[in-house]
C-alpha cells in the first residue's frame, strides 16, 4: 500500500515504515531483487531469519525501539509468520490512537491471520486520517467479504469523493460492482504478459484479490502470478515492495491450496 506524503498521515508511521526498508534490503542484495524471475525465496528467508535474530538482540537491550519492532514485523510478515508480525506492528505503535489508526500493515497482518472483523476495523480507522486512498477501502472490502459475505461488503464500501492515484478510482468500481474484470483489462490494455508500471502491477494485484474474494482461485493465481512478475515494484520504494510480498504470500497460499484440493476435471 502506498505511503502517502500528506500532512494528515502521522510522521512516526511514515518514518517507521521507511526504516523497515533495511529488512527488505537484507533479502535483496545485488541481483536478488524481489521479482518473480530473480527472487530466491530460500536465500531471502535465510536473510530474514538472520535479521530477526539481530533485531531480537537489539530489542532485548532497547525494548522501546519502535523502528526495530517495525523492521522485525516486516521480516516476520515476509516469512509468513503473521501472528508474530502482528505482535510487532502492535508494539511499534504503542498506545497512540493516531499511530494505531495509520498502521495499515497491522490491518493486512490481521487479514492474513484470518481475523477479518478486526482487520476491517483497522481499515475503518485508517479512513479517518485518509479519505482519498481507495486501496485502504479495497482492503476493508476484502476483510468484510470474509466475515460478512459479498453483498454486505459491497453495501458497506467506504465512500470517497476525491480522486485517487491511477488505477485505484477505476479498480474501486470493480469492487463496487459497476465495472467488470474484462472492462479493466480492456481499458488498461493488459495482455497476457507481465507489465512494468504502477498501473499494471496494482491492476493485476487487485484483480487477483478480487477473484480470490469470489473464490475464483485459478483466475486469482493467474493475476497474482503476473503481478509478482511485474518489473515495477522492485524499484518503486517501500510501499510497492511490501505489496509485492503481499501478492507473493497470497499466491503461495492459493497454489498450496490448489495442490492439496485440486479442482475436479469435467467428465
Amino acid at each position: 500500500m502506498q505511503i502517502v506524503l500528506r500532512l494528515s498521515i502521522n510522521i512516526f508511521v511514515l518514518s517507521a515504515a521507511v526504516s523497515s526498508i533495511a529488512c527488505y534490503e537484507a533479502a535483496a542484495i545485488g541481483d536478488d531483487q524481489p521479482a518473480a524471475q530473480g527472487f530466491d525465496q530460500k536465500v531471502a528467508a535465510e536473510r530474514w531469519h538472520t535479521r530477526v535474530i539481530e533485531l531480537d538482540r537489539i530489542l532485548a537491550k532497547d525494548p522501546d525501539n519502535r523502528r526495530a519492532f517495525s523492521e522485525r514485523g516486516d521480516c516476520h510478515f515476509f516469512l509468513g509468520h503473521f501472528p508474530q508480525a502482528l505482535s510487532d506492528y502492535d508494539q511499534m505503535t504503542g498506545d497512540n490512537p493516531r499511530e494505531i489508526a495509520g498502521n495499515w500493515r497491522r490491518g493486512i497482518a490481521l487479514y492474513f491471520c484470518d481475523r477479518f472483523q478486526e482487520s476491517a476495523s483497522q481499515f475503518d480507522a485508517y479512513h479517518t486520517i485518509d479519505q482519498i486512498d481507495r486501496e485502504n477501502g479495497i482492503w476493508r472490502y476484502l476483510a468484510d467479504t470474509r466475515s460478512l459475505g459479498i453483498p454486505a461488503a459491497r453495501k458497506n464500501l467506504l465512500e470517497y469523493k476525491k480522486d485517487d492515484r491511477p488505477p485505484f478510482s477505476d479498480l474501486y468500481l470493480l469492487f463496487a460492482g459497476t465495472r467488470t474484470e474484462q472492462n479493466l483489462l480492456d481499458q488498461f490494455q493488459l495482455g497476457r504478459d507481465a507489465g512494468n508500471s504502477p498501473e499494471s502491477f496494482y491492476l493485476r494485484l487487485y484483480l487477483g484479490f478480487w477473484c480470490d474474494s469470489q473464490d475464483l482461485s485459478p483466475q486469482a493465481i493467474s493475476h497474482l502470478t503476473l503481478a509478482t512478475a511485474d518489473g515495477w515494484p522492485q524499484r518503486a520504494g517501500y510501499g510497492p515492495n511490501f505489496m509485492w510480498h503481499v501478492g507473493r504470500l497470497r499466491l503461495d497460499q492459493l497454489r498450496q491450496k490448489l495442490e492439496s484440493d485440486p479442482i475436479p476435471k469435467p467428465e
